[in-house]
């Protein structure tokens, strides 16, 4: 199905496809970034706390018999933290080693695993989205694509739900992001490309979707037309209708949706 959104021009160098989206909570890598240093402040900020509020049970060696400051007290999170350690500021009462070990330890563990998961997630992050993808293409088949996701796009996904396709099994195709991510919000696979090109179609699975050769049976119908009335009661009950159209897609887009364009836009020459 094709819904008009397509660039006028077909570029012919690179691929074409730019990105595929799954359904499933997306967190970018800057929002990512944000709370894994949120995390990592807070675990620097607590541990400075701790220490300035113990300030006289440590001991500062380049001070000796002096409370130590906020400075050092910051100073001691960030070495500790890091696992540093020089040991010119140390804790010197059975308190503040045990707030030391039980407290300052596991803040030293959740910094630590914030800062190497952070590493790790960016270098593994392109492996795991292959990964995704080719898990995707060898278990999806029997699939639908939607080709667009302006109007009519958006239209036909929605009445396919309706008719009982799982969401999962639909497949959107628009060079438009922000409409590829409307489409996995309500769980269908979106695919951010030019649906004219070989490639994008061959990552959407198009093999897969025509070893079905099942065709889409678009039902244009509403209440206020007597015509459709009647082939909902005479033709679409018919015995023989109904065992021809059992290998069918069937899908009616709800009338709010498409009366509002012209029927030409479907490729429907009348009722």
């Amino acid at each position: 199905m094709s819904d008009g959104d397509q660039p006028a021009k077909e570029s012919k160098r690179g691929s074409g496809v730019r990105k595929m989206m799954f359904p499933g909570g997306r967190v970018t890598v800057g929002r990512q970034v944000l709370l894994r240093g949120g995390v990592a402040i807070f675990c620097l900020l607590l541990t400075t706390a701790l220490v300035y509020l113990g300030r006289n049970g440590y001991s500062d060696s380049q001070n000796p018999g002096q409370p130590i400051t906020l400075l050092d007290a910051f100073y001691f999170a960030t070495v500790s933290l890091s696992t540093t350690g020089y040991g010119d500021i140390v804790p010197a009462t059975d308190a503040n080693r045990l707030i030391s070990a039980l407290i300052i330890t596991p803040l030293r563990v959740v910094f630590l695993i914030v800062l190497v998961g952070s590493t790790l997630e960016v270098l593994t992050r392109r492996t795991t989205e292959q990964y995704r993808e080719k898990r995707w293409r060898n278990n999806v088949h029997d699939h639908t694509i939607i080709v667009g996701y302006g109007v009519k796009g958006r239209s036909a996904t929605q009445a396919l739900i309706d008719n009982g396709t799982p969401p999962n099994q639909i497949v959107v195709i628009s060079p438009d992001e922000s409409a590829i991510k409307d489409a996995t919000d309500i769980g269908c696979v979106g695919i951010v490309g030019d649906a004219r090109r070989d490639d994008v179609l061959e990552r959407a699975a198009v093999s897969q979707a025509r070893a079905s050769r099942r065709p889409v049976l678009m039902d244009f119908g509403a209440a206020w037309c007597t015509a459709c009335e009647e082939l909902k009661h005479q033709t679409f009950t018919d015995a023989r209708v109904r065992r021809s159209s059992r290998r069918a897609i069937s899908s009616r887009p709800r009338s709010r949706d498409w009366a509002s364009t012209s029927s030409c836009a479907y490729f429907a020459a009348g009722m």
